[in-house]
């Protein structure tokens, strides 16, 4: 670098640390110490609670705000529809596994015995996750 504070000196700094600061978000879930570790020491502050980048239209050379709506409307056609009513049904899966599991406990049963029978007295049809529950 030259000791100078030149316009490109400062441009170069400024993007490289943008692209580091990208690049640690992104690959947060795959090396999580690493990353954390550049991370705070660019901006002083955990990866693990910075927002998730998005890209923010008009910022590259010659991108327009049609071709971003363009590129959003094709990534959610990708994606899979949300489930709500799946969603809230696995929240109550996973609160009766807990709360088996802390009969169990007040019950001073080992964990991981099999039980060999359980009843859900009143609420939706979970019949499609007797396997699931069956295993906890």
């Amino acid at each position: 670098w030259d000791e100078a504070d030149s316009n490109d000196k400062l441009s170069c700094q400024h993007t490289l640390h943008e692209v580091l600061e990208t690049v640690c978000k992104l690959v947060a879930p795959v090396s999580p110490f690493m990353v954390d570790h550049i991370h705070r020491n660019l901006t002083g502050v955990s990866v693990h609670t910075a927002d998730w980048p998005l890209g923010v239209p008009g910022s590259l050379e010659g991108a327009t705000a049609d071709a971003w709506d363009e590129d959003a409307a094709m990534a959610t056609a990708i994606l899979p529809p949300q489930d709500l009513g799946l969603e809230d049904t696995m929240t109550l899966v996973r609160e009766l596994a807990e709360a088996g599991r802390r009969i169990r406990i007040d019950g001073a049963r080992r964990q991981r015995l099999p039980c060999a029978q359980g009843w859900i007295v009143a609420g939706p049809d979970l019949s499609a996750f007797h396997d699931l529950l069956a295993e906890e």
